[in-house]
């Protein structure tokens, strides 16, 4: 009988149903996996390819979250040196929306980085001066590592690189 009572007032039924309308889209948009990423201005992520016993490119790239970004080509790269460049605004979106496709820190310390004579990959996750992630890993790691190794090798072979003495 309460519930019929209850069904029957107007005022009760328009107050309860407003909120549990609320209630339920709160909880949805919490459900579904909706992930909103802060982007943080002082991010910054540095990558090394080290060398090996053949021709393995060796070199160390560092962009930050601005587009700035430094280059040291060590050996086998066309370009051996330090150089800086400002990345065009669409290189550098490209590259966060690839680090930011899976969390960095969520990942393991290590994948795969095989023998000492076998080229290792380095690639480090700052927020301003603290690092956050530091990974390492050789052949055969998660897709998201070779999409990150595979756009800076890009970056690092493009034109407008300026020397730094």
């Amino acid at each position: 009988m309460s519930w019929f009572r209850f069904s029957c007032n107007p005022f009760r039924r328009f107050f309860v149903c407003e909120h549990a309308v609320l209630v339920i889209l709160i909880l949805f948009f919490f459900s579904c996996g909706v992930h909103l990423t802060k982007i943080k201005p002082d991010e910054t992520i540095e990558f090394e390819k080290t060398g090996c016993l053949g021709k393995c490119k060796s070199y160390k790239i560092a962009v930050s979250r601005n587009g700035y970004s430094t280059y040291e080509g060590i050996s086998n790269v066309a370009k051996i040196g330090k150089y800086s460049r400002k990345l065009k605004k669409e290189e550098n979106e490209d590259l966060w929306k690839i680090v930011n496709q899976d969390s960095l820190s969520r990942m393991r310390e290590s994948y795969n980085y095989g023998d000492e004579d076998t080229q290792q990959h380095f690639l480090k996750y700052y927020s301003g001066e603290k690092l956050i992630k530091e990974i390492r890993f050789g052949p055969f790691p998660p897709p998201v590592l070779i999409k990150i190794d595979e756009k800076l090798e890009v970056i690092s072979e493009a034109s407008g690189w300026k020397i730094l003495k």
